[in-house]
């Protein structure tokens, strides 16, 4: 499959955005209306992790999709340099830019807002080991992200799950018939090796990538009411992690992955959803999501801290995602991009030139 599925970027930009209120949202202090707004039905949208195990789906499936619909070669070295590239110089670029905003941060400026908002960077730049730093840098697991910029503890995983994606997408090139499915009940078993915990995500996207036209075929001939009715148990189940109990907590996050392969197949399938989700603000922000999500909080918490005195905490916020967003848009262009582009002319002059014949 050649065309890129635009639909599925503004499903990711959604998902960023969402990440964003939530954050802001929590820094507030508490009141009426955050009372209201993290009630558990609706906080379940843009409170915890639930858009990042969105992330995580959508990750197993487009890196699949090329090699299970559109008959590409699997080549491993190739595969991996290309993502090294997509991850790493946007993510480097964002953890400088949290470190200097740590260095310009004032945390006697955040009194008044909520706890949690006011517990980042208490000590400054000098109360982060340099070991933990290095650890940012190479995204080596059990790194303490709370101490520079929460949102990316999801970026070891994607890292750690680039070296396991390969497989899945060999294994479900062979897979037939049922086989397909296994593979997916195998991964949710290995899901209790901590390591292994968001395997079954990013398996059940190859799953929907190895099925593609099957699905999407099933969602677009669904009627109105069963779409409606799809449409409502995706959303139900993304909410779990938010509406069931704690001690629930151990598979709530793959109930809500089950929701967003829902929500994605749904995305591609039915007109007016694929529609605006392809329309130009919303695609947008989908192809910023990367770099936004990345940027948005320590930007965020210097808003707060200089912004909030003189406009208020609404505001300071709004501006928060203004230049977030302007932030996003150069890494996007000068960074992403380009890095992109530099992989693959870096694969292609290791790879050896192929045999000519005798």
């Amino acid at each position: 499959m050649g065309k890129r599925l635009e639909e599925l970027d503004g499903l990711r930009g959604i998902a960023a955005a969402m990440v964003f209120i939530g954050h802001a949202v929590a820094i507030a202090p508490p009141g009426r209306f955050t009372d209201i707004a993290q009630t558990p039905w609706i906080a379940a949208f843009y409170q915890g992790h639930a858009p990042v195990y969105l992330f995580f789906v959508l990750s197993g499936f487009v890196l699949s999709l090329p090699f299970l619909q559109g008959g590409r070669p699997m080549n491993y070295g190739k595969f991996f340099v290309q993502r090294v590239f997509r991850i790493y110089p946007a993510y480097l670029t964002a953890l400088a830019f949290a470190l200097a905003a740590i260095i310009l941060y004032d945390p006697a400026r955040m009194a008044g807002v909520s706890e949690w908002g006011s517990s980042f960077w208490t000590g400054g730049i000098a109360s982060i080991p340099a070991t933990q730093i290095v650890r940012h840098v190479l995204l080596v697991p059990q790194f303490n992200s709370h101490l520079i910029n929460p949102p990316v503890w999801s970026m070891t995983i994607e890292m750690r799950m680039s070296l396991v994606v390969p497989a899945l997408i060999l294994v479900q090139q062979g897979a037939r018939g049922a086989m397909s499915i296994a593979v997916l009940a195998i991964c949710y078993c290995l899901a209790w090796i901590d390591a292994l915990y968001f395997l079954p995500m990013f398996a059940l996207g190859a799953l929907m990538a190895r099925h593609w036209q099957a699905l999407t075929t099933f969602g677009a001939t669904a009627s109105r009411f069963q779409a409606a009715g799809l449409l409502a148990l995706a959303l139900v189940l993304y909410s779990m992690p938010m509406t069931l109990p704690e001690s629930a907590s151990t598979w709530t996050p793959h109930l809500a992955a089950i929701g967003s392969a829902i929500a994605i197949v749904l995305a591609s399938s039915r007109n007016r959803l694929t529609a605006l989700l392809q329309s130009k603000p919303i695609d947008m922000m989908g192809k910023l999501s990367y770099s936004f999500y990345l940027l948005h909080f320590p930007v965020l918490l210097l808003s707060v801290c200089y912004l909030r005195a003189s406009v208020g905490l609404f505001f300071a916020e709004i501006v928060a995602a203004v230049v977030t967003f302007g932030l996003s848009w150069v890494s996007y262009t000068q960074i992403e991009k380009s890095a992109i582009g530099v992989g693959k002319s870096l694969w292609r002059r290791l790879s050896p030139p192929p045999l000519q014949p005798a």
